[in-house]
């Protein structure tokens, strides 16, 4: 009988420490994952965008998506359609599968990837884009979209 306690007692003790144990676990990876699916400040980018005077672009993107990868290849990388970006808009970079969508563009996205949303300096919706482009075509719509 002696021996039942101690082990029932050890038991308790043990598992008390295990459920403790896996709290502290649950509650770092909760932290980990607020920070990964960081929402956008919708109010930071407006300010943003209306003291440079610029627009917003919001491309939409998933990592597993062969056009996505091909736009950030071809695309992005060139030096001339970072210029037209950097000069007119306000690029916001948004995984399709992680964050939240701004300014509610969840209403006007079709789940396809990539996207490209274009606001006003306001955050007001404007225009969308599905789909990938060349580099010459990307940056008519850049050109095409400016207000």
């Amino acid at each position: 009988m002696y021996f039942f306690q101690i082990d029932k007692f050890f038991f308790k003790v043990y598992l008390f420490e295990k459920v403790e144990v896996m709290k502290k676990i649950l509650l770092l990876s909760l932290l980990f994952l607020s920070f990964l699916y960081a929402k956008i400040d919708d109010n930071e980018v407006i300010s943003k965008a209306n003291n440079l005077n610029k627009q917003i672009l919001v491309y939409v993107f998933s990592k597993n998506c062969y056009y996505c990868m091909k736009m950030d290849k071809e695309v992005f990388a060139e030096k001339e359609v970072q210029n037209a970006i950097n000069k007119n808009y306000i690029l916001l970079k948004v995984d399709a599968f992680k964050d939240k969508l701004p300014f509610s563009l969840q209403k006007k996205y079709k789940k396809i990837t990539p996207s490209f949303f274009i606001l006003d300096k306001n955050g007001k919706y404007q225009n969308s884009i599905i789909g990938s482009w060349t580099k010459k075509d990307f940056l008519e719509i850049l050109k095409e979209n400016l207000k």
